[in-house]
């Protein structure tokens, strides 16, 4: 009789093969449905636009209300907004109410790898936003597959060798920042594009 016993550096390394997979597995669906999205991309000024689409990673409370507040400016700027958020937990948390503006998927709302599942994300594909700023990190690979799929005719996102191939403006981002110093960043430069 043989002993499978498996080392504690074996099951880390199982581990992190796993991880490695569903990354790469993610990427490469990302990357392919890249190419079948049809969409005519423009750069559009933040003043001409008339909706826009809000992507970003719900870390914590805090991070929420910052988002929420970027959200309110732009209402007040006469823009539709809706807010779709991944939340890297099973459950919502207690602070956030999905509304017809506002939803978000949890990790039980994925695939196996961390893409959406079809189910979860039902209806986002008729969001047609002028623009899409995703303001979270590059490895959020459930909102890097909500920017490839969307039809935005201008997409936002943060500086990074994966994102190039995913938004039309990237936007440097420092991690020991505030997320609103990224904010202001993106606004500052969708206040000045293409300005007449």
């Amino acid at each position: 009789m043989h002993n499978f016993a498996i080392s504690k550096p074996q099951k880390i390394a199982i581990v992190l093969s796993l991880k490695n997979l569903k990354i790469h597995l993610a990427k490469k669906t990302i990357l392919k449905n890249k190419s079948q999205i049809k969409r005519s991309a423009k750069f559009i000024n933040l003043d001409e636009a008339h909706s826009v689409l809000v992507l970003f990673e719900l870390k914590d409370e805090q991070t929420f209300k910052e988002v929420e507040r970027f959200a309110e400016s732009l209402r007040l700027r006469g823009k539709q907004v809706k807010l779709w958020c991944y939340y890297p937990q099973n459950k919502l948390p207690l602070f956030f109410t999905p509304t017809g503006n506002q939803q978000c998927l949890t990790r039980k709302r994925l695939k196996w790898f961390p893409i959406p599942n079809e189910k979860a994300i039902a209806g986002f594909n008729e969001i047609q936003p002028d623009i899409l700023i995703d303001l979270s990190q590059s490895d959020c690979y459930p909102m890097k597959y909500l920017a490839t799929i969307s039809g935005a005719t201008l997409k936002v996102g943060e500086n990074s060798d994966f994102n190039q191939f995913i938004f039309d403006l990237l936007i440097q981002k420092d991690d020991h920042l505030p997320l609103t110093n990224f904010i202001q960043n993106v606004t500052h430069y969708l206040t000045h594009i293409n300005k007449t």
